[in-house]
């Protein structure tokens, strides 16, 4: 939820910084043959790698025979003369299927048909109007207000600075904006929107709608921008007149936000995760939480969404319990053994906060998902760092004790052919050596350092599943290939160069793999290169 206003931005900005790729062989490789890759995945292997119990029943143990797999992934390596390890006990992650598919895709737009069913559902009889973008007076004066207020509270002096500058900027718009604005009403019909920028690079036209109930606080807002259609699709930097380096560059990945209460929303911009809920989403076991309603019963409420708009390619992954108390976030990045001390400490703040439910879709194709993450790859262009973006596909729902209170969906994907509805894929046995052999090429340097005393890399997931890579110079086509999703923990302790103090620090899981590999060819995916 907390970035359902920042995206709101990029979607009208399009602008992006991106980074580059490795590969197991050297730490760097250009330009992946997709092509050559399917052809990999739908020849013959001779062998046909499907396990089907003669009970007919799909076990676990099934799946990894099928995928080369144990049962359980028990692995140590130690490198840099015994200061780093990389480690994993787990079970695998694996989908309930012994076929894979592998498929191309293309960058979807959400039809005006599709948008006519959403507001319809989600705005049922509240008026709407399509948003002036022009802030009265009143509405620029308590922003304003705000901004002096969280200044005056404020002692770092970077982030000072920068409200200072937020407030020149206020001064400006307060000055040229009316008294008041007249609404026109909307019925969720998308409209032209130009896009302009600086350098006239990426210009073109797309299908745009962004809709206010009211300049309210507990305001809904709904919006939709499309992929745009481009007159030209040039990249080009430039520095604004504060000094920063901005980019006019093409992307793709259409937008759809929506938002009960604007506000509300807005508000929740440190919300971090309580619970893991999936289970008890499923089997309606209630949890200790402040919400009235169950996880079960706001699962219900995605449902029934989904099943009205037709919405039979993505599923629910996991349900988590939110909290929206600031800084609760940090628990990630907290040693395990002062996690406890942690929550204490927080408490209060635990106290007076929101709760909600986050749902996590996926999009599924012959009952593998997708895995994605909140982010953008780039097709870079003359040696930049940055080039043609395109929007992983993110579907988000947010459900509190009133209902839907938010929704973020961007990127939408066709599924254009099903090259191979089982794609030959390397055994994990081979996975779990490139994995190990890659986490040290890429990480042993950083521990053979003086002051790096340990460096511990911990699997807490190994997940098989589909991933989106592009096809090359493209920013509108690529493939859901198979890939193996490698989710860590981290620890290190380091010795301060000048007080000799000991420090030690530690990062759990986040929603971006530490690594993917692709189930097909054993090659490196760099999400944020997108291949």
């Amino acid at each position: 939820m907390k970035k359902i206003f920042a995206i709101l931005i990029a979607a009208l900005l399009t602008i992006s910084l991106f980074g580059c790729q490795a590969s197991p062989d050297s730490n760097v490789v250009v330009g992946k043959d997709n092509d050559k890759m399917i052809q990999q995945a739908v020849s013959s292997s001779g062998d046909d790698p499907g396990t089907t119990p003669q009970n007919g029943e799909l076990t676990y143990a099934a799946l990894c025979e099928r995928y080369g797999a144990p049962e359980r992934w028990q692995t140590t390596v130690t490198e840099a003369d015994g200061k780093m390890e990389i480690s994993a006990d787990v079970a695998l992650s694996l989908p309930d299927t012994v076929n894979v598919p592998l498929a191309r895709v293309t960058a979807g737009r959400f039809s005006q048909e599709f948008v006519y069913d959403l507001f319809s559902y989600l705005c049922g009889d509240t008026p709407m109007y399509i948003d002036p973008e022009v802030r009265t007076k009143a509405q620029v004066q308590a922003d304003i207000t705000r901004v002096q207020e969280e200044l005056a509270k404020e002692s770092n002096s970077e982030i000072a600075g920068a409200s200072e500058n937020y407030l020149k900027y206020l001064y400006e718009e307060y000055e040229s904006a009316p008294e008041d604005v007249e609404l026109v009403p909307s019925d969720g019909t998308l409209q032209p929107f130009d896009i302009n920028n600086q350098t006239g690079a990426s210009s073109g036209t797309c299908m745009r709608l962004h809709l206010i109930s009211s300049f309210d606080a507990d305001a809904k807002m709904f919006f939709v921008m499309n992929d745009a259609d481009y007159e030209n699709t040039d990249v080009e930097s430039y520095t604004d007149k504060d000094g920063n380096i901005q980019v006019d560059l093409p992307s793709s990945g259409s937008t759809f936000l929506y938002s009960r209460e604007t506000e509300k929303v807005e508000s929740n911009a440190n919300d971090a995760q309580l619970q893991d809920v999936t289970e008890q989403s499923l089997n309606g076991e209630a949890v200790d939480s402040k919400l009235t309603i169950t996880p079960a019963e706001a699962r219900a409420e995605v449902e029934d969404f989904l099943k009205a708009l037709s919405i039979d390619d993505m599923v629910i992954d996991t349900v988590s319990l939110m909290t929206t108390a600031q800084n609760y976030g940090f628990i990630n990045n907290t040693l395990p053994e002062e996690q406890e001390q942690f929550k204490n400490n927080m408490a209060q703040e635990l106290e007076a906060a929101d709760e909600y439910y986050s749902f996590r879709l996926l999009r599924q194709l012959g009952n593998v998902t997708a895995e994605s993450y909140y982010g953008s790859s780039a097709s870079a262009t003359g040696g930049e760092s940055f080039g043609r973006q395109w929007s992983y596909e993110f579907f988000e729902i947010i459900v509190d004790d009133e209902g839907i209170l938010s929704i973020e969906w961007v990127g939408p994907l066709n599924v254009e052919k099903i090259e191979t509805e089982n794609a030959n894929l390397m055994p994990f046995s081979e996975i779990g050596e490139i994995f190990t052999r890659m986490m040290t090429i890429q990480n042993e340097p950083l521990a053979k350092t003086e002051w790096v005393n340990a460096l511990k890399y911990d699997v807490a997931t190994a997940k098989l599943c589909l991933w989106r890579i592009i096809d090359k110079n493209s920013f509108t086509e690529g493939i859901l290939v198979p890939a193996w999703c490698f989710y860590v923990s981290v620890y290190d302790e380091t010795t301060n160069e000048e007080t000799g103090e000991v420090q030690k620090s530690f990062r759990g899981p986040t929603d971006v793999p530490e690594l993917i590999i692709n189930a097909v060819d054993g090659s490196i995916i760099d999400p944020m290169s997108g291949y």
